[in-house]
């Protein structure tokens, strides 16, 4: 098999063993989806649905075929929070990378791709890249446009509040140079898969829920570096 290859002058964040696990996942006459990724176009997409225009896709980001499967008239602009406007099962492929993270109700997308598709990909940066000072850029923590912080754990994919007090408590975040483990989580899915909200109820919540994932991570960093040097056993 020949893959797909990634065209433009920006880096295409989908790791090269996810993007040919997505083109083997996908068969010549498939009917595939590409949600919200107008910025990142997925040239074997059938049919894209974005808030964006047609004319105002990428140019400088795309990969897969050399050659546009989508056109003018499989491009759908709507918000992806309404019902997408297809059959259910319509598609046998759909990807969502890199906008779950972004929007206000990643649910409801989540369970219209199960509605519309029969398999998919979705992808979002890890919780640990997400709470990284200057990951980015200076004085934001992880990607500061991002609303949630998004786990996967085996089929089921959770969606925390991303909380304002990483601005303000410097315990509750990781110090600029932390190389993360995992920068992006992904998931492979077929027919369905589980999706939740991890609900936070007030100030004290949402900083303990913090805080509990930050030591959590160094309790797991401190073990690494022991059993590095030899002084941690199992």
């Amino acid at each position: 098999m020949e893959y797909w290859k990634t065209y433009g002058h920006k880096q295409v964040s989908l790791s090269e063993d996810t993007r040919k696990k997505i083109q083997e996942s996908i068969r010549e006459n498939d009917r595939v989806l590409d949600v919200g990724s107008a910025k990142c176009l997925f040239t074997r997409a059938t049919h894209i649905i974005d808030i964006l225009d047609y004319e105002e896709k990428t140019t400088n980001k795309y990969w897969g075929p050399e050659k546009e499967m989508f056109s003018k008239e499989t491009w759908v602009k709507a918000d992806i929070h309404e019902p997408f406007p297809f059959e259910d099962n319509f598609f046998d492929f759909s990807m969502c990378t890199h906008t779950l993270e972004d929007i206000k109700d990643p649910i409801t997308v989540c369970k219209e791709l199960m509605r519309v598709s029969k398999s998919g990909y979705i992808e979002c940066p890890s919780r640990e890249a997400e709470s990284v000072m200057g990951l980015k850029m200076p004085g934001l923590v992880g990607y500061g446009n991002h609303r949630w912080f998004v786990n996967i754990d085996g089929n089921e994919v959770t969606f925390t509040h991303k909380t304002p007090y990483v601005y303000t408590d410097h315990e509750l975040r990781l110090p600029p140079g932390w190389t993360p483990t995992t920068s992006f989580i992904g998931l492979f899915w077929k027919n369905e898969f589980d999706v939740k909200e991890e609900v936070i109820i007030g100030t004290t919540e949402a900083i303990q829920n913090q805080s509990r994932f930050i030591s959590k991570l160094y309790q797991k960093t401190h073990k690494m570096n022991d059993c590095h040097s030899g002084f941690y056993k199992i």
